[in-house]
């Protein structure tokens, strides 16, 4: 990486050429006690969540550079003489997500100084995380005097930032007596460093990013003898994990909760295809792990792997509702053996919008109709035993209206038509009754209204109609008045 550096350092040369052209600049400063960056002022350039600090004004020429191999920013300072200082900001991914010291300090190690004079190393804190400071010279491949350079290197989620400050003399006439370079310090990479930071809401991948949950078709986390259940991963941002490791960055794991060795009762797949073993007598937890490749993320996941079921019962087998009322049922199941839990039922209707179903999560169901209907509600165990529940949500009777037609006088039949609202109610059943004894009148279970033949004339009576097929009974009443033959 460094090997790199120094080849395309002409390059940077060239660069720092075009930015003078034409310009009368101060003469380089002589170096402080404490760095030749001391009491310069900066301004501040971000890009991929670092904020960098540029020198500005005292002679410093560049600012924002991008696209060159991560370059995103230079100054550069040249002297009335052959001083030339230059400071770049590189920003480059990384192939891990880092998160502890060990994690930066693997990509901090990568860069070597074997043929590099001087060399000097120092572990500082940014914000409370790992970066590393180097500094050291080197002789360029034309001769002259060496360079001075120092590094800061400082790894976050995704990138890294490197901070290159150089410190050399431009090529003359006489290049065996040119003076030597201005020393590069640790003190000046710790005035870069006191001046960096990184806001993790600008980085194209941050940690909440690459948070990491196992999730599970169908969302039932139990698995029966000989069966398979397909897990995958679910990163907090899918759509930027996605696109940066592809389909191959996991590796799933299926373990014994009480070794934490491989679990002899269940394998699961490089794709995440979770497969319980056969001939299972007794239900066992399995430890799902998967691992991030890319992020160094971990989850993991419980799944319960059962014995295969022969049967699946429920009571009741039938629930009649009407449309609206607040009413509930539960629905209880039995599994056959007794030995296989009540763990992982699934609960659908065949018709949407009939019921609304509560998983109580302990083998029983509630259920609450919303629209008139008939529909089957299916359960069924991980295994693929079910059972069946008809289910009947009927429109429910909102109104009655009674018709009289004829004349009550004694001895004779008054007949009544009934007349309910909706007209599609699904339940048209009705009950008539009076409000005298037989001396008087009787009324049939058709709404013929019997009138006694000594029934005084200007006997009042009241006739009732009750419609049962609501939630609470509707009723209708008419008044009958007795008149003479």
């Amino acid at each position: 990486m460094f090997t790199m550096m120094k080849k395309n350092h002409k390059t940077v040369w060239i660069l720092a050429a075009l930015l003078i052209l034409a310009l009368a600049l101060p003469a380089l400063a002589e170096p402080a006690a404490d760095g030749i960056l001391a009491g310069m002022d900066f301004d501040e350039i971000s890009k991929d969540g670092f904020h960098v600090p540029m020198p500005k004004e005292q002679g410093w020429q560049g600012g924002e550079a991008w696209g060159m191999r991560g370059l995103f920013a230079e100054s550069i300072r040249k002297g009335e003489g052959t001083e030339l200082l230059t400071l770049q900001a590189y920003s480059q991914e990384l192939d891990q997500f880092v998160q502890t010291t060990e994690d930066a300090n693997k990509y901090y190690d990568s860069l070597h100084f074997e043929n590099e004079q001087d060399v000097q190393v120092s572990n500082v804190n940014i914000e409370g995380y790992s970066a590393r400071l180097v500094t050291f010279s080197y002789t360029r491949a034309n001769g002259g005097p060496n360079v001075n350079s120092g590094i800061l290197l400082y790894a976050r989620e995704m990138r890294m930032l490197q901070l290159r400050l150089y410190s050399e003399m431009e090529p003359g006439n006489d290049p065996e007596n040119m003076p030597a370079a201005p020393a590069v310090t640790m003190e000046d990479l710790l005035t870069l460093a006191g001046r960096v930071h990184f806001a993790p809401e600008e980085a194209p991948i941050r940690h909440s990013d690459v948070e990491l949950t196992i999730g599970v078709a169908g969302d039932i986390p139990v698995v029966a003898s000989g069966g398979t259940l397909q897990l995958f991963p679910v990163f907090g941002n899918d759509k930027i994990v996605s696109a940066a490791i592809g389909n191959n960055g996991v590796t799933w794991e299926a373990l014994d909760p009480a070794t934490g060795l491989a679990s002899d009762v269940a394998a699961i797949s490089e794709k995440g295809v979770f497969t319980a073993g056969k001939n299972i007598q007794w239900a066992s937890e399995v430890v799902v792990r998967v691992t991030s490749t890319a992020y160094d993320t971990v989850s993991t996941r419980k799944i319960l792997v059962t014995p295969p079921a022969t049967a699946l019962l429920a009571d009741p087998d039938s629930v009649t509702f009407y449309a609206g009322e607040n009413r509930t049922e539960t629905i209880a199941t039995r599994i056959e053996p007794d030995i296989v839990p009540l763990i992982g039922l699934s609960w659908n209707i065949n018709k949407k919008d009939l019921l609304e179903i509560t998983d109580n999560g302990n083998g029983t169901a509630t259920v609450r109709p919303l629209l008139a209907g008939r529909g089957t509600l299916t359960v069924r165990e991980p295994g693929g035993k079910g059972a069946n529940i008809k289910v009947t949500v009927l429109q429910p009777v909102l109104s009655v209206e009674l018709t009289q037609k004829g004349k009550a006088k004694p001895g004779s039949i008054v007949p009544f038509t009934v007349k309910l609202t909706p007209y599609n109610a699904g339940d048209r059943t009705v009950e008539w009754s009076v409000d005298v004894d037989e001396s008087i009148a009787t009324i049939t279970n058709r709404g013929r209204l019997r009138i006694s033949k000594d029934a005084p004339a200007g006997s009042v009576i009241h006739v009732s109609c009750k419609a049962i097929g609501a939630p609470e009974p509707v009723i209708a009443t008419a008044e009958v008045i007795v008149v003479e033959k």
